[in-house]
Parts: structure tokens; sequence; C-alpha cells
């Protein structure tokens, strides 16, 4: 039996309905929106009878009592893993041929520049390098938080790179902050400090690097490619 279109006017509802069971996402209410249309136009397919209304009603009753929340949860679950598998698979090449051979040549450069300086001056370097970089990133390349809090696909990009920031940051405040308190005279432990900031420090700019030039790109693709229909400016 042929399905009957539902109106612009219909469509509007729906959303109206989504918005207002605190669905605050515009990807998220779109796909909910399609669902609930599709549902409801294969229910009046069935029962020429029944009114919009009356088949939102039923459609909406299928859901749990939690309404759209498992739906959202889910969805919200399923992106993140995305961003996650991508960002990561991304980084990880850098330690697989043909890429971990910059690795290791930035990483021996970062080094012989390392054990040439004096361990309050890597302090200061490492801090000024990192808050510099971190604030170029989020001025000039990171997308509106106003964004960020209206697309879901946004928010869970941003809070993906926030986590892997974590991830790549620990290691060296940690091993600067050993640094500072080595003591005099142990040659070995300074070295073997020297090597742990340089590959840090080397895995650290191959991130920023991505996360300036890299990943920025990944997102409007992906944007480009599956949500148009949303008209992320």
């Amino acid at each position: 039996m042929k399905q009957n279109q539902l109106s612009v006017q219909e469509i509007d509802q729906l959303f109206d309905f989504v918005i207002s069971k605190n669905v605050p996402y515009q990807d998220v209410q779109h796909e909910i929106v399609d669902h609930l249309a599709s549902a409801i136009e294969e229910l009046q397919a069935n029962k020429p009878t029944m009114s919009f209304d009356q088949a939102l009603t039923e459609i909406y009753g299928q859901f749990p009592i939690t309404g759209f929340a498992v739906l959202q949860l889910e969805k919200e679950k399923a992106v993140t893993s995305y961003w996650r598998k991508r960002l990561w698979s991304y980084l990880i090449s850098y330690i697989t041929l043909p890429k971990i051979i910059l690795t290791i040549l930035l990483t021996i450069l970062i080094y012989n520049i390392l054990i040439r300086l004096e361990p309050l001056s890597i302090i200061i370097i490492s801090v000024l390098m990192i808050g510099v970089i971190e604030v170029l990133r989020r001025n000039k390349f990171a997308i509106s938080k106003s964004l960020s809090e209206k697309f879901l696909v946004i928010k869970t990009y941003h809070d993906t790179i926030h986590i892997i920031i974590g991830c790549v940051l620990i290691i060296p405040f940690f091993t600067v902050y050993d640094f500072f308190f080595i003591g005099e005279g142990d040659f070995s432990e300074i070295l073997f400090s020297n090597k742990i900031l340089a590959v840090s420090f080397a895995l650290f700019f191959i991130f920023m690097h991505a996360t300036l030039y890299i990943f920025p790109g990944m997102l409007v693709d992906e944007l480009e490619q599956k949500y148009t229909h949303n008209k992320i400016a």
C-alpha cells in the first residue's frame, strides 16, 4: 500500500515534539524525526483513517518511559566510538612504517636539543610551548562552543580531542616534574629523562599538527558527507 508523505507542517510539528522531549542536538533531532516520520507514514498507510496526532501518539507509546533518552545515549556512544577510532588510528599510524621514520628522526632532533639545555630551561620552554600551541589551536581552529552545544557530532569530536590531549600531555608533564626533582649529579637519570621527554615531545608535536591541520579536515568531511541536511555553518 502506498504511503502518504507527511506535509511540511507535520514535519515541523515533529521537530517541535522531539525538542519538547529534551533532545538538544540538532543532528539527533533530525534522525529521530526521520524515524518518526517513516513510522507514522507506514502506520497511516495501514490505517488510512488514523490522524497524524493519533499516529504520533501510538508511535511514541512504543518508546520506553524515558522517551528518546536511550536512543540519544546510543547515538552519543556510537559517534564517540567513531571519532575515537578515527583519530587514534591516525596517530597510531606514526608508530608504523613508513611514518615511524619521521617519528624517530623528530625524537632524535628533540633529544639533541634537550641534552644541551639546563633543567629549568626545559621546564620553562615546555610550559610556554604547550601553552602557546594550545592557545593557537583553540583560537584559530576550534569550532565555536555554540556549535558544539547544538550538534552531537561536533561535541563528541571535541570531547575526543580533549581526551587525546590529556593522554598525550600526561607523559611530558610528569617527566618534567620528575626532571625538576632529579637532584644533583645523577647523569644517567638526566639522560633517561631526556629520552622520555624527547619521545613525549615528538608525539606531542605530531598530535598538535594533526589537531591543527588534519583533524579539522576530517570533521569538515564528515559534516559535508553525512550532515548537509543540518546546515551546519
